[in-house]
């Protein structure tokens, strides 16, 4: 039988001995992903992971990371984004602190307009999310996961997961790095499985009592390319290629080596 609480436990664990900070330093830099609501967050909150998620797509999340306050400064609410005009959509392309992806930035602009007509009909962003209920069952999930990916632009099968990771639902985004985790663990029978891998991240909820924002941030970082969350650690232990397997705690449970 699989314990996921000590699963869990190894990895962070792994983390902690092998960061050059101190384990209260290390477990402060994770302290914002425990309680992470839905409830808490509001309209502009809401709108502006809308924005910066799609960058995230493709790209190292180091590189996406260290721009994220210009993403956010170009996109700081729906209402002044909907209403950008051609000329300033070059300026901004041309702006050297900007990631210059013209897909993703005129994404994130049509994004804005979407969301202002779901502001009109249901009061705001935070109230249209609320109908998806998609906090209610896996099945509500999967069908808000489906609704959002026809609505908006630039919205993929894992970006759209990592959107409702990050908004607070009850999900994890299925990205490379945890998707190599699981595999190697044999909690999945591959990196494809994005589903299971999701039901999977659900045990781990359940063992641990915290949040699927936590679960998903610390495996992401045991796995990471660049430390973009400042943890102490520059790169992850479990890599795509050359693997610090002899620094890893999970190393009797994976199955890498074998």
């Amino acid at each position: 039988m699989t314990d996921y609480k000590k699963i869990f436990d190894s990895a962070f664990d792994t983390i902690i001995q092998n960061s050059v900070y101190s384990r209260e330093k290390v477990l402060s830099r994770f302290d914002r992903f425990k309680n992470f609501d839905f409830e808490a967050f509001d309209d502009q909150y809401l709108y502006q992971v809308l924005a910066y998620i799609p960058f995230y797509a493709g790209m190292k999340s180091k590189t996406v990371t260290s721009k994220i306050d210009t993403i956010k400064s170009y996109f700081p609410n729906y209402e002044s984004v909907s209403a950008y005009d051609e000329p300033f959509i070059k300026r901004m392309m041309s702006d050297p602190k900007m990631i210059k992806h013209e897909g993703k930035i005129r994404a994130a602009v049509k994004n804005a307009r979407t969301v202002k007509e779901l502001v009109k009909r249901h009061g705001s962003f935070k109230k249209y999310l609320t109908s998806l209920n998609f906090n209610r069952s896996t099945d509500d999930l999967e069908r808000a996961a489906t609704i959002l990916r026809k609505m908006f632009a630039y919205m993929g099968e894992v970006t759209v997961h990592h959107f409702l990771t990050d908004v607070g639902a009850k999900t994890i985004k299925p990205d490379r790095v945890i998707m190599r985790v699981f595999s190697r663990l044999r909690l999945v029978e591959n990196e494809n499985c994005i589903e299971p891998a999701r039901m999977v991240c659900n045990r781990f909820v359940e063992e641990t009592g915290l949040s699927h924002r936590y679960i998903d941030i610390v495996l992401a970082k045991l796995g990471h390319i660049e430390d973009d969350l400042d943890i102490g650690l520059n790169q992850g232990i479990c890599l795509e290629t050359s693997p610090n397997c002899s620094q890893c705690l999970l190393r009797p449970k994976c199955y890498y080596k074998r």
